[in-house]
């Protein structure tokens, strides 16, 4: 079993209704085709919004496949039209390979009227892949 942990703190910011990079990425080599992969992954969002109840979603993604997404973090105004939300989501990976996998993290928003950041205010966004051995 081996863990490799990854974490960023540089703000990215989106507007786009397509996924996006948030930067927050992590390489492992498994040890054995037959091993799974756990995947956690804690993000620091927020929303910037022209209403309510708008959200971000995130998906974890493996080299350049989209393993799962993660739902919406959904984001009510406050008196400054934004709220800060920590994202917290895991998926169990059977990548049945012994190269090395770069697991990853993207985000949309809702609507293009909508601005979200990963990351905001230097907040760490913190990725750890624990490899399962089968």
């Amino acid at each position: 079993m081996q863990l490799v942990q990854d974490t960023h703190s540089t703000a990215v910011s989106t507007t786009s209704t397509t996924f996006v990079n948030t930067d927050l990425d992590a390489t492992i080599t498994p040890s054995l085709n037959t091993s799974k992969i756990l995947v956690l992954v804690f993000q620091n969002s927020i929303a910037r919004t022209g209403g309510a109840n708008n959200g971000i979603e995130f998906q974890i993604v493996r080299d350049s496949t989209a393993l799962i997404t993660c739902g919406k973090v959904l984001y009510t105004e406050n008196s400054n039209g934004a709220m800060h939300n920590p994202a917290f989501f895991a998926y169990l990976d059977s990548p049945a390979t012994t190269s090395a996998i770069t697991y990853k993290t993207q985000f949309k928003v809702d609507a293009n009227t909508i601005t979200a950041l990963a990351q905001q205010d230097g907040k760490t966004g913190v990725m750890l892949l624990a490899e399962i051995g089968a």
